[in-house]
């Protein structure tokens, strides 16, 4: 049924809501003269009848929480998601509204209203609207490219943790380690609230040019250029090459403490998904290496910056059970270790499993000390960075070609990451036997949690796991990002190696379970205060 009768224009009072049913739907309808406004009875906000409304000059206000309608177009001039509109004709006096729904241009309207309630910081508002798009279009996928497309768009600085946790959140939620709408709640609101209120971010017109030269505007500091580079190879289905290019600039050097080449991962997964926000995407990306900090360039990771230049291509041969005590050690120790296997001939892909298996060491060993002092500003979230970036590189090495020269590279990097954060490493926390994995999370005891691993399957762990992470483990998004990511980044190492499994689940279980502080504002005081005493830098890793 396309259409349907509401009654007699002549029955309906000049400019007032009036109620009005045809089939199983209400509408509220405002008399112009010979024309008339008819729109959903129901607020979208709480669902509220808008025929109990007032109307004035063209709005339509709801009474009960005084959200205001443009009757004209459906428009939310006050409040959050507009109300849909319905097209009528007056035909013989008689009303009929049309129900047919143009599947396209609703699309576009909710995806344009989920949207404005990311900028806005309105969960409820996106995850009304991210329901209406899976009514419409069957399944939520719609609804997670607009949060990807609208955090690539505002990202002051470009592709950051928000993009980064929803291409894992998305990963959750398809195998079922998250319910889609759970998902959905806590993918968008973790990405909306650092990003409240931003504005789009300006962007280049895309122009042509090759991946050679996105890598030597990066080079130069030509951000721009970059940039307007990257988007034109994006809408010429050239994402491949210009990511390849991408992966030999991030080769040269550790770069924004691991986060280039995590974020490069993260955003090739979410281009895989969404050709719409593809072009956002990478274009936040490639904003973002823009702005990099080169660490292993800096004072302090001399071995790591000149062994990623000298690391020979390797071969396939196993790696030995010192490689692991080396890498713990320091930054030269497990850059010469690496650099010494590399040319007897060991793979670069299991060096750097043996590098993401003493990450996860390193992360289970974490001093909790130094989030307790006052004249340090380092946290867990240091050391989570060198798992996550070790599972990134074995990722992107994965479908590097046989006799690529960045694998080994990769490989060194990770090995001078891990052995850089040895001051991190404090005393071990012994498991408790006897409890449950559930009763450890409800009481944030890290004991009891360690304690309750060996009946735990990789599915089990980790079908927990996610849905604390995105919801109970912080408070901050910094930190649930963290959590998210380096939650997956264990799962998918452990999934490569499950003789390494128990190295993984201790290490993210140490980083979450524990109730840790995620604001200290006597260490943001007292940092400020030292430094402007003395100028000097306050302690850190290395």
């Amino acid at each position: 049924m396309d259409e349907v009768s509401i009654g007699e224009l002549a029955s309906l009072p000049e400019g007032q809501p009036t109620l009005r049913k045809g089939g199983d739907r209400r509408f509220v309808c405002v008399r112009r003269g010979d024309a008339v406004d008819v729109l959903d009875d129901r607020c979208p906000h709480e669902g509220y009848p808008l025929s109990q409304g007032d109307a004035q000059d063209g709005v339509l206000t709801c009474h009960w929480h005084n959200w205001k309608f443009e009757t004209a177009t459906g428009a939310c001039l006050f409040g959050g998601e507009a109300v849909r509109r319905f097209p009528c004709r007056v035909d013989g006096g008689e009303v009929l509204v049309d129900l047919r729904v143009d599947v396209a241009k609703e699309r576009r309207r909710l995806r344009a209203s989920l949207a404005a309630a990311q900028r806005e910081g309105s969960a409820g508002a996106a995850m009304r609207e991210a329901l209406r798009l899976e009514a419409l279009e069957g399944d939520l996928t719609g609804a997670f490219e607009a949060v990807a497309q609208d955090a690539a768009a505002r990202a002051r600085y470009g592709f950051d943790h928000g993009l980064a946790l929803l291409a894992d959140v998305i990963g959750a939620v398809d195998d079922g380690r998250l319910r889609p709408h759970d998902g959905f709640a806590a993918g968008s609101g973790w990405v909306a609230e650092p990003m409240v209120l931003f504005p789009e971010r300006r962007v280049p017109a895309p122009r042509a040019g090759e991946p050679s030269e996105v890598v030597d505007a990066l080079d130069a500091d030509r951000r721009e250029d970059a940039e307007a580079i990257a988007r034109h190879l994006v809408r010429a289905g050239r994402w491949g090459e210009l990511r390849d290019a991408l992966l030999g600039w991030l080769a040269r050097d550790l770069t924004d403490y691991g986060h280039g080449l995590i974020y490069l991962t993260k955003a090739d997964e979410l281009t895989a998904r969404f050709d719409d926000a593809a072009e956002a995407i990478v274009g936040a990306l490639v904003h973002a290496l823009s702005w990099a900090t080169i660490d292993s360039a800096l004072p302090g990771w001399k071995a790591t910056h000149e062994g990623t230049r000298t690391a020979p291509v390797g071969g396939e041969s196993s790696v030995d059970d010192a490689y692991l005590a080396a890498v713990l050690e320091s930054e030269r120790a497990a850059v010469t270790a690496c650099l010494e296997r590399l040319h007897a001939g060991a793979s670069p892909i299991a060096l750097l499993e043996q590098s993401a298996r003493a990450a996860a060491i390193r992360l289970s060993r974490f001093d909790d000390a130094w989030q307790l002092r006052a004249d340090a500003p380092v946290t867990v979230l240091d050391v989570s960075h060198a798992l996550t970036f070790a599972e990134a590189a074995l990722a992107a090495s994965d479908a590097l070609p046989a006799g690529s020269p960045l694998p080994a590279r990769f490989a060194v990097q990770s090995a001078g990451f891990v052995g850089q954060l040895a001051a991190a490493d404090g005393p071990t926390v012994a498991p408790i036997l006897g409890g449950s994995l559930d009763e450890a999370l409800a009481t944030r005891d890290l004991g009891l949690a360690l304690g309750a691993l060996d009946g735990l399957d990789a599915g089990e762990l980790h079908a927990r796991l996610m849905p604390f992470c995105s919801e109970h483990a912080f408070v901050r998004p910094i930190f649930a990002a963290h959590a998210i990511k380096t939650a997956e980044a264990a799962r998918r190492l452990e999934l490569r190696r499950p003789d390494h499994a128990r190295d993984h689940r201790a290490a993210i279980l140490t980083l979450v379970v524990p109730r840790r502080p995620e604001r200290v504002f006597h260490r943001t005081a007292t940092v400020a205060a030292r430094f402007l005493e003395d100028g000097r830098p306050p302690p850190g890793l290395y």
